[in-house]
Order: structure tokens, then sequence, then C-alpha cells
């Protein structure tokens, strides 16, 4: 291994405990059984079986560390994520012990988006993305891959219908910083013709699809570790147009507790923000909890998909303007109604008490029956409605009409 400089991830590992022992740094092998290995609970004696793996643990500074070599990408002291168990077999000369194991990280990952409207119309999302330890980690093999084949780091988005995504740069520094950098912007193909904009900022984030789609699990659901994903949005007001409506506030998690989600907007100065994020506090969900879990997760595509709409003020001022000339035209019948189909009544004849109607009857009597209310926009219109009743019903004059429709007042703003 030392001539050809390759060797198999077990035998780098027992070669870097050789090397740390050899300077004094204490270092043990720990065996374990990986990810899909067959147990995810260790039986309590050493049944070779049930491992297939090994990983160091060394004391560094005073501090157990966990090492491991099989991933030429990953920085030093990262564990590949197959690896992340909850215990293992530590092998020290009469000393060896099952133990707990226990991967200290803040795998988070934390999007930046502003969106604006362009010159031309259409709508400009400009983004940062950054993506911590193991997060980092995905991302950082998926680019290199592209990297290798010389392909375009676009590819990293699904393509869409609805927008284009350009200028990504991809920034590793995940052994300095321990995080991996994004940037790229996303363009609508279309111009904003109408009088409505919609806004989703969060459309292509991770979990904007429920990635759970079966009715059931026979086997527990394994995210591979624990993480935080934030998503902040600055969404400018165009000039010209007003908030019309944004997703309200939320918070839901299952029973379990093991993961929560929540969705906070606001609006700041002509500037709507909104701050999402859904963490995973045990990756590993029993299968019971799979029903809640999908659900859970259907809502959090729901909400990651809501848009923010705006709407012109030209068109908002047009509605106001074609209600109004709805609302004089309505009164306008219904006075020619009155006058052509019943009469024309003065304000003396309609301050009698009882007046004469048809010549059929003998006395009609008038009065105030009720007031329908109507509110569209900030208008308010009353409607009197007056009844005639024949007052004789002895001679069968008990039917009930609408003799005519005064509007009083016809108009209130």
């Amino acid at each position: 291994m030392l001539k050809s400089k390759k060797g198999s991830p077990e035998e780098l590992n027992l070669a870097l405990m050789r090397v740390l022992n050899s300077i004094g740094i204490q270092c043990s092998p720990v065996l374990i059984g990986s990810k899909g290995n067959g147990r995810s609970e260790l039986v309590p004696f050493p049944y070779l079986n049930q491992f297939n793996e090994i990983i160091l643990l060394a004391r560094l500074d005073g501090e157990s560390v966990y090492l491991d070599l099989s991933d030429p990408i990953a920085p030093f002291g990262y564990i590949d994520p197959e690896k992340h168990v909850k215990g293992g077999l530590m092998l020290v000369k009469d000393k060896s012990e099952l133990i707990q194991i226990k991967i200290r990280h803040n795998s988070n990952t934390i999007l930046m988006t502003d969106v604006s409207l362009k010159d031309d119309g259409r709508l400009q999302i400009d983004n940062m993305l950054r993506t911590y330890f193991y997060e980092g980690l995905k991302l950082a093999r998926i680019s290199k891959s592209f990297k290798d084949k010389n392909e375009p780091m676009e590819k990293l988005f699904a393509e869409d219908e609805n927008y284009v995504y350009s200028n990504v740069e991809v920034l590793d520094e995940l052994k300095e910083k321990n995080y991996v950098s994004t940037k790229f912007n996303v363009t609508s193909k279309d111009r904003v013709d109408d009088g409505f904009l919609e806004v989703s900022p969060f459309s292509f984030s991770s979990f904007s699809e429920n990635p759970f789609t079966q009715e059931y699990r026979v086997f527990p659901v394994d995210f591979g570790f624990s993480f935080t994903e934030t998503y902040n949005a600055k969404i400018k007001i165009p000039t010209g147009y007003d908030l019309d409506d944004f997703p309200m506030e939320e918070k839901f998690t299952i029973s379990s507790g093991q993961i929560d989600f929540s969705y906070s907007p606001s609006k700041i100065e002509g500037v709507v923000n909104i701050i999402a994020r859904i963490e995973v506090k045990d990756p590993m969900i029993d299968p019971k909890y799979y029903p809640e879990l999908k659900f859970f997760m259907e809502s959090v595509a729901s909400k990651l998909n809501a848009p923010v709409i705006f709407r012109k003020r030209l068109l908002l001022n047009l509605m106001k303007g074609v209600f109004i000339c709805i609302v004089l035209l309505l009164v306008e019948f219904s006075q020619l109604f009155a006058q052509v189909e019943f009469g024309h009544y003065s304000e003396k004849e309609l301050a009698l008490e009882r007046v004469s109607f048809e010549p059929e009857a003998k006395i009609v009597t008038l009065w105030e029956e009720g007031t329908s209310y109507f509110m569209v926009n900030g208008l308010h219109t009353d409607f009197l409605f007056r009844y005639k009743v024949l007052d004789d019903n002895i001679e069968n004059f008990g039917d009930i009409k609408i003799p005519f429709l005064e509007v009083d007042p016809w108009l209130k703003i």
C-alpha cells in the first residue's frame, strides 16, 4: 500500500491509526455495521457478523474524535454518512467494549434570496446558498463530478418550464470553513404582462416536492444525519404594484418531535421578508410515524411553493371604477324598473300610511320590510324594500307583492 499509495478504506484507516499511535496520539479501531448491513441495533455481545466497516476513535487535544479516510473528497475528521450509526465495538487490548457513537456536526443549509422585477418585465431571483458540513459534502461530491466531466454547473438544478438558471458558481471551502458556497441566478422565461405578479422564492428548494409517495413503509426512514435547512427570501415590492396576498405564518411537526417546520413572513419598508426553516433532529424515523411524516412533508412542499402575490395599482383602480359603474347602472335600472312597472310615487304619497293602488284592491299598506347590505372594495350600498299587502284578507287579497324599489340613500362611499 505504501508503494502503490492506494488501499481500501480499512487499510487506509489502519495505516492512519499506526501513524497516530507512533507519535503518541491514542487511537483505536471501532468495528461498526454500516447502514444497510442488516442491523440497526447491535446485539450486546461481539457477534462479528454484525460488523462490516472500521472507523477510528482518537484523542486529539483532549477530545474524542472519530476519523475515517474512506472518502477522498471529505476533509479530515469527516465520517462517511453511511457510517453514522448508533454504536460499535471499540477494540482495545484486554478492554474491548461496545460503545455508543455520537458524531458531532452542524450540518445546515442557508439560502439567501433577493427577488426583483427587471426593466424588461421578467422576474429576477439572485441566490446565495451555503451548505455546511455533511450537507456541503453532498454538494461538493456532485459539483466535482460535473467538473470532472466538463459539464455545466447549471445541471445542479432540474429543468424548469418557467425559469432559467444561470451564472452558477460553486466554491468548495469545506477544508477551510466547513461549507460550500453556491451563487446562482434564476430568471423567468416570460415577461409579467398581466395585472398580477406571483413570486414563489422557494419553489426550487430541496423539499419543494414531497419525497414520500408510498402509502406505507416497512423499514425506517433514514435522512442520513441530522440537519437544518433555513431559507431567507427578501422580495422587493415592484414599482407600481401593491402587496395583494402572501402565505400566513405557520409551524408544525410530527408527534415524535424528530422533525419540525416553521414559516414566518413579514413586510418592512416595501420589502416582503420570508424565513422558512426545516429541522431534522433525529434522522432515523420509525415506520409507524410514516403517515404523519408523509403528510408533514406534503404540507412543507405546499408551503414552500405558496406564492406571494402582487397586483398592479392601475388594475386595482380600474376594478374600483368598474364596480362603481355597475352599482350606478343597477341603481338607475332599479329606479327605471319601478317607474315603468309600478308607476312613480311622490314623497307625499309615500308619507301616507295608506295609498290606493289597484282597482281590484280596496287599500294597500306600505312599510319598510328590511334593509340588505352589500360590500365590495369598500363601497357600501343600502337597498330599502317596501312591500304592498292587500289589507282585506277576507277577499283573498293576502298575497305579498313588490310594487317598487327605492334606493335610500342610493350610494354611500
